[in-house]
């Protein structure tokens, strides 16, 4: 214990004297000196983040930003596509829908046709 407490003490006697010629020199005025350019040096060097952090901050929104256009551009591309095959399908229904009434309309009046010539034969042998 003895021998313990003997290398604390001269652990506090070297970190008090370190400490007060530490104190001595940075309010001599080399450290004075020492203590202006480290705080000037360390304050550029803040500006120079914040500048780097704000560039690459706003490279980052303008990339996010065509991003965003890009996909907008490509949403609306997708949507007229989408369109246009929307009334060419419509388009093709309606032609199919027109050909099948016309082909239904001819197929009614040949039938028509067909029915009267019947009638009209059934008639003649009637009166015959």
């Amino acid at each position: 214990m003895d021998n313990n407490k003997g290398n604390s003490n001269w652990k506090l006697i070297l970190g008090l004297a370190t400490g007060a010629a530490a104190g001595w020199w940075l309010n001599s005025t080399k450290g004075r000196q020492w203590r202006k350019n480290t705080s000037e040096a360390l304050s550029e060097t803040g500006t120079q983040l914040n500048e780097q952090a704000r560039i690459q901050l706003e490279k980052a929104q303008s990339s996010l930003e065509t991003t965003i256009d890009k996909s907008r551009e490509y949403i609306d591309e997708l949507s007229q596509n989408v369109k246009g095959k929307i009334d060419e399908f419509r388009h093709t229904a309606k032609d199919k829908v027109d050909d099948a009434e016309t082909s239904f309309e001819k197929g009614a009046q040949k039938a028509k046709a067909k029915l009267n010539k019947k009638a009209t034969q059934a008639n003649n042998a009637l009166k015959n």
